[in-house]
């Protein structure tokens, strides 16, 4: 959204001081809007510093705490995501060898905010369901892009279904505009019946063909 608004502002600043400068009677120079566009772009690199900046003391942060119920759990990988609008604001995916912690850490004061109880993430075992899941057609692309896949299985219900669900941790938090947590967007779902056939296949609620 900063970036956009920048763009926005540079884009349209020019022609309304042009519009301006004609009811003035000001000559009109070329290129107009020249500088606008080199301002804009080169705050744009200098965003990209700045948040580069936050996102490396996010991640000394992550790595900084203790997690587990002993506090010594071990981390293997750690991963940054930006807040749309807060540069101090980071979403945070901690990975061990048997669980994710989600956490937010704040740069500013130098804190990262966790919950034990919906924070954790077990990593599921693999079950015939979840393995067929994998090898459908979504299974194969979504394991293939998502860098943090979480993929479970529900209860089987009282038609014999069995949906497994596919999510990716790096857009399970909640913004003004997003729930996150309940409804993770870029999710996937394949349904199963009792003979471990696939029934139908869904991506953010839309079945696929």
């Amino acid at each position: 959204p900063v970036m956009f608004a920048m763009l926005l502002i540079a884009l349209i600043a020019p022609a309304l001081f042009g519009l301006v400068n004609s009811e003035v009677g000001a000559r009109k120079t070329p290129f107009r809007g020249r500088g606008w566009a080199i301002a804009t772009l080169v705050g744009i690199v200098l965003l990209w510093g700045w948040r580069e900046v936050e996102r490396q003391n996010a991640i000394q942060l992550a790595q900084t705490q203790d997690y587990g119920d002993s506090g010594s759990a071990q981390v293997t990988r750690v991963f940054a995501s930006p807040s749309p609008v807060n540069p101090f604001r980071w979403h945070m995916i901690v990975e061990t060898p048997n669980f994710y912690q989600l956490a937010t850490a704040d740069t500013l004061q130098g804190t990262v905010a966790t919950n034990k109880e919906s924070d954790i993430f077990y990593k599921p075992p693999t079950t015939l369901a979840t393995l067929v899941a994998k090898r459908t057609w979504l299974g194969r692309v979504y394991l293939d892009w998502s860098s943090f896949p979480l993929v479970t299985q529900a209860d089987t219900s009282f038609e014999g279904l069995t949906t497994v669900t596919f999510r990716d941790l790096r857009f399970m938090y909640d913004v003004s505009f997003l729930s996150g947590r309940k409804k993770p967007p870029l999710s996937g779902e394949v349904v199963l019946n009792a003979d471990r056939h696939v029934v139908k296949i869904e991506m953010d609620g839309h079945v696929q063909h």
